[in-house]
């Protein structure tokens, strides 16, 4: 008690020392806080990871046993803001960049395609902003939001690196940054629980040559009746409630989205001898995805978590189709993600995750996905090998540690 008593004596001290300037200085400092939050997260890893091709009998002798081993030390880093200029107005940002420590050597294209975050070149620091969105509220309950949209690492992203929901879409309806506009509605269906309901409408411009396409392009690959515009919409419906009587919180998304439009000729016709040819191609592509997913928290007053998420996937394309090799000397029509124009394809891919929360700061997580023929888009993965871009069975399991600001993940 004396003790406490004494402390409380010395900050009473340096309060009443304060003079008049200091108190005005802390007021406006506090209104700056208010205005504008700044947060940031720096993470360095390092992964290794071992690849084992085995002989396919019914392929053919041309594909023989290999291993190999990567290893790679790897930067991540993000700087993130939030602003509330006005009561109805929000703006949140993230600047990021990823590189491996230390590069140097040849700037080619790494073995694996997918160690970036955001876009970042890993090959260099250069930063991007893979989040830059503004909420307004017409409304408590009518959200409109504009901008370089939350899209990306959505749950269950955040379950394995024990920290809250970082991204609106799921994973399995989409993970990539995208720019677009979305409307809100909240529902209220009881004391604790709310249904967001949300359309999202997200256009893709077609570039050629770095160039957007319009009517009078001048490129004789390219048809005039091709689209300008490729168009992504989404239609979302989410169910939250932060107090069931069988868990401290549920959440669940029940999500559509679908693409339809020409396709950007990013992909170059192979000759037979799979060698890119000066002829881009051009096809028209949709596709239908649906993606339901659950949640609960603390199920039964326990220290357990768990969630699910399955998806649905519909592709076609026709037009003029990709030239690719035949296998026989010449060379065919595909699809991209369908083996030939015309053709459609369907598939499914389903996850869980099981977290056992030793105390707040430790927590095990196990997570599994099982897919076939499911189209992904899942192109801002930090791992190596990631269990939701592969088709098959897969599984990870990771032990989480937090102390203070320092989080270690295995």
């Amino acid at each position: 008690m004396k003790k406490l008593f004494i402390i409380g004596l010395a900050v009473a001290s340096v309060a009443s020392a304060q003079t008049l300037e200091e108190r005005v200085e802390a007021l406006e400092y506090s209104s700056y806080e208010n205005f504008l939050k700044v947060s940031g997260q720096l993470e360095m890893r390092y992964d290794t990871v071992t690849n084992n091709t085995k002989q396919d009998d019914s392929v053919g002798p041309s594909f023989s046993q290999s291993e190999g081993t990567a290893q790679y030390w790897r930067a991540f880093m993000q700087i993130d803001t939030e602003s509330n200029p006005t009561d109805k107005l929000s703006v949140y940002t993230r600047l990021q960049a990823a590189k491996f420590m230390n590069g140097n050597g040849s700037a080619s294209a790494s073995t694996f395609p997918d160690l970036v975050d955001g876009q970042a070149n890993s090959l260099s620091s250069q930063p991007f902003f893979t989040r830059f969105f503004a909420n307004y509220k017409f409304t408590e309950n009518d959200i409109f939001t504009f901008g370089r949209l939350p899209t990306f690492n959505g749950t269950p992203f955040n379950i394995k690196r024990a920290e809250a929901s970082d991204g609106t879409y799921p994973i399995f309806a989409y993970n990539n940054i995208i720019d677009g506009m979305a409307y809100t509605r909240l529902i209220q269906t009881g004391g604790s629980s709310q249904l967001a309901l949300r359309a999202i409408y997200m256009p893709w411009t077609r570039m050629e040559n770095g160039e957007a396409v319009n009517a009078s392009t001048d490129n004789s690959n390219i048809s005039e009746s091709l689209d300008v515009t490729t168009n992504i919409y989404s239609f979302m419906v989410e169910y939250t409630d932060n107090k069931p009587s069988w868990a401290r919180k549920f959440n669940s998304v029940i999500q559509y989205l679908g693409v339809e439009g020409d396709v950007s000729a990013d992909f170059k016709d192979l000759d037979s001898a799979g060698d890119p040819t000066p002829n881009d191609t051009d096809f028209r592509q949709k596709v239908d995805r649906v993606v339901v997913t659950a949640e609960a928290y603390g199920i039964m007053d326990s220290k357990f978590d768990a969630g699910f998420q399955y998806g649905m996937s519909t592709v076609s394309s026709d037009g003029n189709g990709l030239t690719v090799p035949n296998g026989l000397g010449g060379t065919r029509q595909a699809g991209i993600f369908t083996n030939d124009v015309g053709e459609e394809v369907s598939g499914s891919m389903i996850s869980g995750w099981f977290r056992y929360n030793m105390n707040p700061s430790n927590k095990f997580v196990l997570l599994f996905a099982q897919g076939e023929n499911f189209y992904v888009n899942n192109s801002l993965t930090r791992d190596l090998v990631d269990i939701y871009t592969n088709q098959g069975l897969g599984y990870d399991s990771y032990i989480c540690s937090r102390a203070a600001l320092l989080s270690v993940r295995i």
